[in-house]
This record gives C-alpha cells, structure tokens and sequence, in this order.
C-alpha cells in the first residue's frame, strides 16, 4: 500500500491520541488521522471518506469497542480494526476479537502497534484479494478449481444442507482426510462439528451474509484444532442460497508460534542474565581465591611456627577458620557458574541433609517449622556433593516461598525397595533399592496445570523480579544426572510434597578411578619454576615450598618464566597459574614441555578446572589444584605430583 495512510482514532484521550500517531509516523509514512469520541462521530467519520484502519478505545465515555465493532461492522466491513487500549483480561481480549477486533494492542506498550497495523491491512489485502478470486471463479469452473487447489487458504464448500461439495487440498490436509473422504459427508460426520452448530453458523450466510467465527474441529486422527472460519454464501443464478464458503485459517499452530517466539525469546533474556551473572560470579570467585590463597598460607605457617601454649595461636586459628568459611563461599560461587559434568562418588544422604540443617534454618527463617527425619542406616547413592546440597536447598527455598505466613517443612530420607508393580506406574523408575528424599511443606499448595509446568526451565508462579524459573528446573537435572527421578504430590491449599528416588548403591567406597598413593613425606630437594602473576600468592608459596626443603624458581609471568628456564639446567615442576596476562598457563606448558618432555606441570588456579580445560591445560601430565589453598595442600599435591613422575620413570613401569 503507498500513499498516506489513513487511521481513524476513536480515543476520549488526546493525549494518548497523540501518542499513537507518533508511533505510527516512526515508520517514515506520512500519516492522517481523525479522532472521534463517541458513536454519532464515529458513524460520521465513516461516512466521510475511506479509512485504512480503525484504532478504538476498549472503554470510552458515552460507548464501548463492543459498540464501536458494530458499527464499523455496519458501515465499513472491510475496515480492520485494532484494539489500543490499557491492560484487559484474557476473557474480555477473546470477546472483542470474536466480535470482529483484528487485534489487541497495550498502551503500555506501543511498540507493537506498528506490527499490528502492517497485519492488519495485510490481512485486508488478502481479503480484497480473496474477493476479487471469488468473483473470476464464479465465471470458469476450470479456473476455479485450478486457483482453489494453487490457494495458501484452506477451503470447504457446503451445499444447502450443509454437506460437503468440495475441499482443497490444504484444508483437506489440514483436516487429515483425503479430499474424496470428506466429499458428501456433513462436518459433524468428518470434523465433530455438531449438526447444530453448523447450522447456527449457516444462519447468516443463509440470509445473504457473511459471517466470522472460531470453531473447535476434530481432526481424522483424534489430534482437536482451534480454527478461524470466515464463511460467506454462495447464491445460485436466482440470487437464492445454495450453500456456503468456508475460508478456514488453523489457530492452533499460530498461537503455538506465537508463544513459542515469545517464550524463547524471554528465555534468550534470562539465558543472557545467567551467563552474566556467572561471568561474574567466576571472576570475583577467582581474585577472592587469591586473597584467601594468601591468609591460609600464611596462617597456617604461622600455626606451624606457634607452639600449643602460646597466647598468639587462637587468633592465628581463628583467622585460618574465617578463611575457611571464606573459601566454603567461593566454592558455592564457582559451582553456580561453571559447566563441566560434575565429580560423583559415594555419599550419604543422611550426612548430606545433616549437614545443611543449620543453613536450612537461617534460610525458612523463624516462623517456618523445620523438622529433619533421617534414614536409620546409611542411605547410599552417587553423587556430587555440592549438587546434593543444591537440591535440599532449592527445595527448601521453595517451600518457604510457599508458606509467607509461616509453616511447616518437613524433610525425610528413607531405604525402600520398588518393586515392578511400582516402575510400571512412574516412569523412569526401575524395581530394585533405592533411596528416597521426601520434602513437604504446608503452603498453598498448586493445582494440575502448576504441577505439568514446575520443572519447565524459567517457568516461575512468583512475581517477576522475585525469581527466575530455574530453581526446580535445576533440581530435576540434578536428580536426572544423579540417575534418579522427581515426582510431586500437590493441590491448592493441601500443601506440597516432592519425593526424589535416587537408586541405592551397595557401599563398596569411592570408584572413581585408580588413586594416587598418599606421599609418606612432604619434603623434598628438586627443582619447582614458580609462576603466578599475584605477588601475594606467589610468595605465599614459595614459603611453603622452600620450608619443605624445594629450590624455587620464582616468575611474575611466561616471560619471565621462560628466562629463568633457559639459565637452569634443571627443573622438575613447572607450578602456574591458569589465566594471567600475556600468555597463559597452560600456553608456557606446552613451550615448556615441548624443550622438557619430562616436566610435570600443576596448575593453580582462583578458577574452576573448566578454565583450565578452555585455554589448553588438559593432560594426563597436567595436574589441577585449585585456589584457595593451605600449606598443607600445596605441599601434599606437590609431592604427589613428583613422586608419580619418579615412578613412571622407575624400570618395569
């Protein structure tokens, strides 16, 4: 369409009137418009000139969009017309558009309302489009049918009776039949439109007039669709009523679109904050580490100077337990932000519900009653320690949001053994040991719809800003990486109670690989190149390592590192950290390595292991330490490091 566009307000507001017009001439298309605030202008307005599209109020004054829809309906039929209006209710949304809206549009958010526009005098062009087709089809059978079966459209024709006398093939698709399968047939016998139904629809094409509606059809294979019909008659050579046409758009998959679009592009949103915030949780966990690097070194060469009596020692043991609640945070930080598959072994989930009970009661708060109720032996499964954790805790998290006015909470491990009877009614399950972890709480409870929807990924019944979705979406991958499965138990005001099945393992220890054996010293006389771009921590650590009798090379980056190198015929470890300025890590392993093939190398790193994999740091030679670290750790991974080395080069290994 070129040329000025044509938008007729009915609008109480001049305010909002001159809102959008304003939007409407973002565009760049000139723009005229009239503004009529009751029933007798907007009749006149009609009247006077052509108008592109009709813009209303949902409520005015003196009438409504109800009325306001009939008489565009009466004067100008072809004339789209869009709801712009404040916020409306699902229900009343769903009343205007069956009553003849194009669409909706919020005033709080006009952005849609270009889009809206350019639908709807799409939409209009399609109709004229239509029309002007249906007049040529009248003259040539042939032709008719030739455009019929070539339309994008799906199409019935109905007889007098209201049998079907012809179907293209998109609505026979559509539809699931074969054309031949629906010819002689009426709707309620093909598509489950009830005989009386289909009549009250046929009521105005029957008097000569066209008619729009939304019907709910039934497909040949059960599958029921939501379909928009525009029906129009069809009058033999006399004028008279000889049956009708539907024109039949399929709702269902519009609207699936729709929200599908809508829904992906929310979670793009949130996928984008959680990157962030994990970005960020990583990098302040990483410089924490090295600060807390530093006072554990240096607390704990201080415990090792101090004997038992002196006056000093308590507050060296007291600055060492802070850091060690400091480092417990930075752990917790960490785990929220990286992505390798996690480290399982044999736990207990007696130890681990144990374990956070004080959390737990800081978290429900005072006014919720926690009660824990434990398994009376060893409830075994494998797991990640840290995840486990999560699970109670997200749980928790959500049954005190369940409870603002206080509560009950209840959390229960158990032993069971589920049998078949019971595998075949919960999906996922196999008959055998397992261990159970049930957490209820008396909340409001949720009904059916809530419950098919909980563990959907930013699927949230919280205000927005009070939650992103992902609590229990975390929870279910947990439980399924776990090997388990989650099911809930709900209704509204019966509160809710979720029960996880982990499968029970047999206690036979940690399996997770062969074991290095522990070091019987952690003294040794070789060689370590030191590098860490953090003076503190590198100091840190060369004490501890020359108080074990190591020599040490110290370097502030690769550079430097590789100087110290070339001038030392000997080195044995190379001890670096993973991310730093100008090379990396893992980049001066591969340099180093590559001139001393029989080089260890250990990383340490504020970082998770992740990192370390990301910038080249994966091999088998390779050893990960991460940050913070005590003496007592450095030194004992050191030594493991060297004497794993001094065994592969021992003969017959």
């Amino acid at each position: 369409m070129t040329g000025p566009l044509r938008v007729l307000l009915v609008e109480d507001s001049s305010t909002d009137a001159k809102l959008i017009v304003h939007e409407l001439r973002r565009s760049g298309r000139i723009v005229e418009f009239d503004r009529v605030d009751d029933a007798d202008g907007l009749r006149d307005a009609l009247a006077s000139r052509r108008w592109h599209v009709v813009l209303t109020d949902s409520c005015l004054p003196s009438f409504g969009a109800i009325e306001a829809l009939a008489i565009v309906r009466e004067l100008a039929d072809d004339v789209p017309v869009i709801i712009v209006s404040g916020t409306i209710g699902d229900e009343r949304a769903v009343e205007l558009v069956r009553a003849g809206a194009h669409d909706y549009v919020s005033k709080d958010d006009l952005r849609h309302l270009l889009p809206a526009v350019a639908r709807a005098l799409h939409d209009e062009e399609l109709r004229s489009a239509r029309q002007r087709a249906e007049a040529e089809l009248k003259a040539s059978e042939g032709r008719y049918r030739r455009i019929v079966e070539t339309m994008h459209e799906s199409m019935i024709v109905l007889d007098a009776r209201g049998r079907v006398t012809f179907v293209n093939e998109r609505a026979a698709t559509l539809l699931g039949f074969r054309s031949d399968e629906m010819l002689g047939h009426t709707l309620s016998e093909r598509i489950g439109v009830p005989d009386a139904t289909r009549e009250a629809h046929l009521a105005k094409p029957r008097a000569g007039a066209s008619d729009a509606y939304e019907l709910s059809v039934t497909r040949k294979d059960g599958e029921t669709l939501l379909v928009h019909v525009n029906a129009r008659p069809i009058l033999d050579a006399d004028g008279a009523f000889d049956g009708a046409l539907w024109m039949v758009a399929d709702l269902t998959e519009r609207k699936q679109l729709r929200g599908a679009l809508e829904k992906s592009e929310e979670q793009l949103r949130q996928l984008q904050k959680m990157e962030a915030i994990g970005s960020l949780a990583a990098g302040i966990a990483h410089d924490f580490n090295n600060i807390l690097s530093v006072i554990l070194t240096l607390s704990g060469l201080m415990l090792s100077d101090l004997d038992g009596a002196d006056p000093h020692r308590e507050d060296a043991v007291g600055i060492q337990e802070a850091a060690e609640r400091a480092a417990m945070l930075t752990r917790q930080l960490l785990l929220f932000s990286r992505h390798e598959a996690p480290e399982a072994r044999e736990l207990d989930l007696n130890e681990i519900v144990v374990g956070v009970e004080a959390m737990l009661r800081r978290i429900v708060g005072e006014d919720v009653a926690l009660t824990l109720s434990v398994a009376s032996t060893p409830a075994l499964v494998r797991g990640n320690v840290g995840h486990l954790e999560q699970v109670v805790m997200n749980l928790a998290v959500n049954a005190r949001d369940a409870m603002p006015a206080g509560g009950a909470l209840s959390i229960e491990t158990a032993r069971l053994e589920l049998d078949e009877a019971f595998a075949a009614e919960h999906v996922g399950i196999r008959p055998g040991p397992h261990v159970a972890l049930v957490v209820s709480d008396t909340g409001g409870g949720m009904d059916e719809a809530t419950q098919a929807r909980i563990f959907e990924p930013f699927f949230t019944t919280k205000t927005r800003g009070r939650g992103v979705g992902l609590g229990l979406s975390t929870v279910f991958g947990i439980v399924r990486q776990s090997g388990g499965s989650i099911w809930v138990k709900s209704a509204p005001g019966r509160g809710t109670t979720f029960t996880i099945y982990f499968p029970s393992v047999a206690g036979g220890g940690v399996t997770d690989g062969p074991q290095r054996a522990a070091p019987t010293t952690l003294r040794g006389t070789e060689t370590i190149l030191l590098v860490d771009d953090d003076d503190g921590t590198r100091k840190a650590a060369r004490e501890i390592l020359r108080r074990q009798g190591y020599s040490v090379l110290e370097a502030r980056d690769a550079t430097h590192a590789l100087e110290l190198s070339a001038s030392h015929p000997r080195v044995d470890l190379l001890l670096t950290d993973v991310v730093m300025p100008g090379a990396s890590g893992p980049e001066l392993a591969r340099r180093l390595t590559h001139e001393r093939p029989s080089l260890r190398v250990l990383y340490m790193s504020g970082y998770s292991d992740e990192a370390t994999a990301r910038y080249g740091g994966a091999s088998p030679r390779m050893t990960f330490l991460q940050k913070p670290v005590t003496p007592d750790a450095l030194a004992r991974k050191v030594r493991e490091v060297l004497d794993a080395a001094e065994v592969e080069r021992a003969p017959g290994t």
